[in-house]
């Protein structure tokens, strides 16, 4: 199963959201008193953003093969599996810079506590060899592998090897919640890509009930550095009701 993602330049302005993140309040508390005050101030007048394009959700229409079924203990005749392909845009103010970035998805945040929640079977990327940048289309097989291909761009240097922006980058990548209802990423810079800035891509393979309709909804932190200075701060997107359903989107697939 092959899905091209949208040229963003043609959709600009399809954004599911873009959110200036915020310190935690009680973090705030305990820097206004201490010797760094200036650096918090700063800080503060500093505008680091993060945006989401409208991710796309289809239908998983590949057969997932018996041994993946069997290591995922799901009962096929029970559930619909679905591909949700996402991308996350870091927007650092130009005085500061991204040491790490973290997507977190709720999966069915309306539904009660008893109530049978989708669970995430696949997150990609899963290592630092994955790649997250320029990616043009995604393949997904049987056994629930995810292959990507990127947007190739034009040779560097005088040399034949072609460079682009989609190899040049590694980030160290963990994820946390496979198989919950409450997958996440963690990005962070490494000596090879010295900060978390641009598109990030994202993918994820859901499985849930053959006729819930629900949602997803997406909360995302950062730790946001001055470049002028040694000073971090956790940053993250409001944690208020409004803020998260604006955050949602259906899991309601677009082809059925």
């Amino acid at each position: 199963m092959q899905l091209d993602l949208p040229d963003l330049r043609a959709t600009a302005g399809e954004e599911l959201f873009v959110a200036d993140l915020e310190p935690p309040e009680h973090l705030l508390e305990e820097s206004r008193g201490g010797d760094r005050r200036a650096e918090l101030k700063l800080m503060l007048t500093k505008r680091n953003r993060i945006s989401m394009e409208r991710p796309v959700v289809r239908e998983f229409s590949e057969g997932i093969d018996a041994e993946t079924l069997a290591r995922l203990d799901l009962p096929a005749g029970d559930c619909r599996f679905a591909t949700v392909l996402a991308t996350v845009t870091c927007r650092p103010d130009p005085d500061c810079r991204f040491n790490w970035l973290r997507v977190e998805f709720e999966l069915g945040p309306e539904l009660g506590a008893d109530a049978v929640r989708p669970v995430a079977c696949r997150l990609y990327p899963a290592r630092s060899e994955d790649q997250v940048k320029q990616v043009r289309s995604v393949e997904l097989r049987g056994d629930l592998s995810i292959k990507v291909a990127t947007v190739e761009g034009p040779a560097v240097g005088r040399t034949q090897t072609t460079t682009t922006e989609a190899n040049g980058v590694r980030y160290k990548i963990m994820t946390f919640g496979q198989l919950s209802s409450e997958p996440t990423w963690h990005l962070a810079r490494t000596e090879v890509t010295p900060e978390v800035v641009g598109d990030i891509f994202l993918a994820l393979v859901v499985a849930m009930p053959l006729d819930q309709e629900t949602t997803a909804a997406v909360s995302l932190s950062a730790e946001v550095q001055l470049k002028s200075a040694p000073f971090t701060l956790p940053l993250l997107t409001r944690r208020s009701a409004d803020a998260v359903l604006a955050r949602s989107f259906p899991l309601a697939t677009a082809e059925r």
